[in-house]
């Protein structure tokens, strides 16, 4: 399998993504930098050696977030119907058709469609603000051990 491992000064720590706690069940972000370096076999000065990067590389991929396909604004709307409250509201509107009082009817029917165009307003929006973050370009950092109280 061929790789394509840019050559670039900075080190990457490639976590495998189902690892999110140690052997004793203690979770990572509740570890010390040194317990956390130790565990992932990476030496906290030097960072991996390249052997070791393009291994992990091999092994786990690119560090990169996985994508979903991206929905259509219909997808998003009718979403915005399912659930168990639009289905007590869509009962309680055919009720009150049904038992001739049509003001009250069109009004849950009202109610349903608003709750439903906010929903899809706020999932559209949300959505289209993480694909505009997606598309900001990554900015490669390095970290000084230093700070870690090494």
């Amino acid at each position: 399998m061929e790789t394509n491992v840019s050559p670039n000064p900075y080190t990457y720590v490639v976590i495998e993504p189902k690892i999110c706690m140690d052997m004793d069940g203690k979770p990572l972000h509740r570890m010390a930098p040194a317990e956390i370096s130790d565990f992932l076999s990476v030496d906290p000065l030097n960072g991996l050696s390249t052997t070791e990067a393009k291994q992990r590389f091999v092994r786990y991929g690119p560090n990169v977030s996985s994508k979903q396909a991206p929905e259509n604004a219909w997808t998003v709307g009718f979403r915005q119907f399912r659930g168990v409250m639009v289905l007590i509201l869509a009962v309680a509107a055919l009720a009150s058709f049904s038992i001739g009082d049509t003001i009250e009817g069109f009004s849950v029917a009202a109610i349903i469609f608003i709750n439903a165009s906010i929903g899809f307003a706020l999932e559209w929006n949300a959505r289209k603000s993480m694909e505009a973050l997606d598309k900001l370009d990554q900015i490669p950092g390095k970290s000084n051990p230093r700070w870690y109280g090494y």
